[in-house]
């Protein structure tokens, strides 16, 4: 057997645009030069964008087929049109034709990534799997959507995109933060996330709570969360993932209500320590040196200040 190559597709160049257009239309080269260089800039290369442009240039009347069913077009008209200036423009004019039930339920499913489980979907919204295709069914027959194994995903990540521009910032904190407690509400409490079942995704979860959360949290659940956070620092920090584990620790940190030291002293202490030591590990001495001062100024019994006097070291 031969050995596997690895082929990597880049954008298409000007000239085979220009061939796929010619191509597409049935029409010589000679005659869709000026269309296929509007079309290659605006469809940046992409082949499947485009096919989705020459498709709204038909459905927008801007081309027709004449009496011996050759296209025909006016290139100036098309550049005078009202036509979408970008990809993702063109995409978001094409989403908001969909009905209302259809759009809302695709901000659900952006949300929570270009790829989703429509059983996810249906458990976070409360509905019938049949109810979540049956309302999805727009967006599949508009080539939005389409199915991979057992899930679905957005045709291109710029569709996705043209999905969430379209939601507004409130909007989309309480989509992340809907699809974030249902994914918390699956894990017991008190449960370790770094030891619960492989269905939980502990940094999917994360991910939505932290892009999700209040302005204003309850007392139980900041601390919930800052919990959930540490836990995520330290499966990144396993994974060599240090930067990734420095940010949730300190988004631990932060989320640590006032009277931490007094509440919830071997925590508070934990979650110091290990961002103190992934600063250092990113480089960010000065920061590593602050918390230290302060987990040394906290520090309640002499073993705990040994480890800080051994971290400064």
């Amino acid at each position: 057997k031969s050995p596997l190559k690895e082929t990597r597709l880049g954008p298409l160049q000007p000239e085979h645009c220009h061939e796929m257009v010619s191509y597409i239309l049935d029409s010589p080269l000679s005659q869709t030069g000026e269309l296929s260089v509007f079309i290659a800039n605006l469809s940046e290369g992409n082949p499947l964008f485009v096919s989705e442009i020459l498709s709204y240039l038909n459905n927008e009347n801007l081309m027709y087929p004449d009496e011996n069913r050759h296209w025909q077009w006016d290139i100036n008209k098309i550049r005078q049109s009202n036509m979408p200036p970008t990809v993702v423009a063109l995409f978001s004019s094409k989403i908001k034709k969909l009905p209302a039930a259809a759009i809302e339920l695709l901000e659900y499913c952006a949300c929570m990534g270009n790829r989703f489980s429509p059983t996810e979907i249906s458990m976070v919204k409360e509905i019938s799997l049949l109810n979540v295709f049956e309302t999805l069914k727009p967006a599949l027959a508009q080539g939005l959507l389409m199915e991979s194994k057992d899930d679905l995903q957005f045709v291109h990540d710029r569709v996705q995109e043209a999905v969430l521009s379209a939601i507004d910032t409130q909007r989309r904190r309480r989509i992340h933060w809907t699809i974030g407690t249902h994914l918390l509400s699956g894990m017991p409490e008190g449960a370790d996330p770094e030891r619960v079942d492989s269905m939980f995704n502990i940094f999917s979860m994360t991910a939505h709570l932290n892009l999700g959360k209040p302005a204003a949290l309850e007392l139980k659940m900041a601390y919930r969360l800052s919990d959930i956070n540490y836990h995520a620092g330290n499966k990144a920090l396993d994974a060599l993932a240090t930067e990734a584990a420095n940010e949730y620790f300190r988004l631990a940190r932060e989320l640590l209500p006032p009277d931490c030291w007094e509440a919830q002293y071997e925590k508070t202490f934990k979650i110091y320590q290990k961002s103190a030591k992934t600063e250092l590990m990113c480089g960010r001495y000065n920061n590593s040196e602050q918390l230290l001062d302060c987990l040394l100024g906290n520090a309640k019994t002499d073993l705990d200040k040994a480890e800080c006097l051994a971290e400064q070291t």
